[in-house]
C-alpha cells in the first residue's frame, strides 16, 4: 500500500530538525521555529506551515513534486525582536524526506545609532518620542526600539547591517529615514525633526443611497505635498478624525460591499477644523452565482472543504473587490 500510494503522489512526508550553527561549531535545536512549504507539480500549488516542537523537529505531509522549506524563528525580548532566517531551495520529495536546516547563530550589536528628535518648526527637543529602529541583512532581521529622554536623545545597539529609522511621537506627523548603513563597530549620529500636527480633518461616511452611516470604513489618508499617511476605522455612527499637518491630501475609503472612493486632492490651512462628509454607493444585488463540486484526485467528494470567490465589479467610474466564501456539503457541492 505505501508503493502504491507513492507511485500515484498522494501521501508523502517530509520531516526534519531545526538547529542553530553557533560559530559553525556547536549546534543546538531551534524551538517553536515557524516553518513554511511551498509546493507544486507544475499544475497545483499548495502552502502548509507547522512549528517546530522543543527539540527542533518538525513534520508535514506531502504529494509528490517541487517544495521549498522558508523557516523564521523568533526571538522576543521587551524592546526587541530578532528573526532568523533560511531556505532550502527548491527540490524533488518521493517517499520520506528527512530536511535538517541550519540557522546561523544570532548577530553581535557591535555598532551604534544615536542622535536627537527635534521640532521641526521650534527646533525644540521632543521628548519620549519613540524611535523604532529595523536592521536587516540576507539572514536576520532586527527591530529595536526606544525613547527619547527629556534632551530628545536617543541610543540603540544594533548589528552591522543596513538600516530603516522611524520616529513618532504624539502631535507630529511620523517620520522615516532610509538606505542607512552601519558598520562593524561603527557609531552613527541620526537627528530625526517632526512636522507637528496643525490642523483636523472630520467628517462622516453615509450610504450614498439611503444616507444611512456606515460602520467600519477603512479611511487612509496620505499627504501630497507633505509627508503624512495615516488610516483609521469609522465607528459606528459613520464618524472618523484625522489629526494632520497643513498641506494638501487625499483619502481613500473601502467598506466591504461598497464601491472604492477616492477623494480629490484637497488643501489643509494651519489651525484649520476641516468637515468633509462623504458618501459611499452600494454593490448591485448578488444576481449571479459560480456552482460546482470539489473532488479528491479519486473522484470522490470532499466534504466541507473551504470555497473562496474573489472578484472585482465595475460600474461607470466605480469600481470595487469581493469576497465570498462557503463550505461544501457531503456531497462535495
Amino acid at each position: 500500500m505505501k508503493k502504491n500510494n507513492i507511485r500515484k503522489g498522494f501521501l508523502l512526508i517530509i520531516l526534519g530538525i531545526l538547529i542553530f550553527a553557533y560559530g559553525g561549531k556547536a549546534k543546538s535545536p531551534a524551538p517553536y521555529a515557524f516553518v513554511y512549504l511551498d509546493w507544486s507539480d507544475g499544475k497545483h500549488y499548495y502552502e502548509n506551515a507547522t512549528k517546530t516542537d522543543i527539540s527542533g523537529y518538525y513534520e508535514m505531509n506531502v504529494a509528490e513534486g517541487e517544495i521549498n522549506i522558508s523557516i523564521l524563528f523568533l526571538h522576543v525580548m521587551e524592546n526587541k525582536i530578532v528573526s532568523l532566517s533560511n531556505y532550502t531551495g527548491n527540490f524533488s520529495i518521493s517517499g520520506i524526506v528527512w530536511k535538517n536546516i541550519t540557522l546561523r547563530d544570532f548577530p553581535n550589536e557591535t555598532a551604534k545609532i544615536e542622535g536627537h528628535v527635534y521640532d521641526n518648526d521650534t527646533l525644540q527637543p521632543i521628548q519620549n518620542a519613540k524611535i523604532t529602529i529595523t536592521s536587516f541583512s540576507d539572514y536576520f532581521s532586527m527591530v529595536n526600539i526606544t525613547e527619547t529622554d527629556s534632551s530628545g536623545y536617543y541610543e540603540i545597539n544594533l548589528p552591522p547591517s543596513d538600516v530603516i529609522i522611524l520616529a513618532q511621537a504624539d502631535g507630529y506627523c511620523f517620520s522615516v529615514k532610509i538606505n542607512i548603513t552601519v558598520a562593524d563597530g561603527e557609531t552613527k549620529i541620526i537627528d530625526m525633526y517632526l512636522e507637528p500636527l496643525t490642523a483636523v480633518i472630520k467628517g462622516y461616511v453615509r450610504d450614498a443611497d439611503n444616507n444611512q452611516p456606515i460602520a467600519n470604513v477603512n479611511i487612509t489618508i496620505v499627504g501630497t505635498d507633505v509627508i503624512y499617511y495615516n488610516y483609521t476605522f469609522t465607528n459606528t455612527s459613520g464618524y472618523y478624525e484625522f489629526d494632520v499637518p497643513d498641506g494638501n491630501f487625499t483619502m481613500i475609503l473601502n467598506a466591504t460591499n461598497y464601491f472604492m472612493f477616492a477623494t480629490p486632492k484637497f488643501n489643509v490651512s494651519y489651525c484649520e477644523e476641516k468637515w468633509m462628509n462623504l458618501t459611499m454607493n452600494h454593490f448591485i444585488a448578488d444576481n449571479a452565482w459560480v456552482d460546482g463540486y470539489v473532488y479528491d484526485n479519486e473522484s470522490n467528494p470532499i466534504a466541507n472543504a473551504n470555497v473562496s470567490v474573489y472578484g472585482s465589479i465595475m460600474l461607470d467610474s466605480l469600481m470595487g473587490f469581493f469576497a465570498r466564501q462557503t463550505q461544501t456539503n457531503e456531497t462535495g457541492y
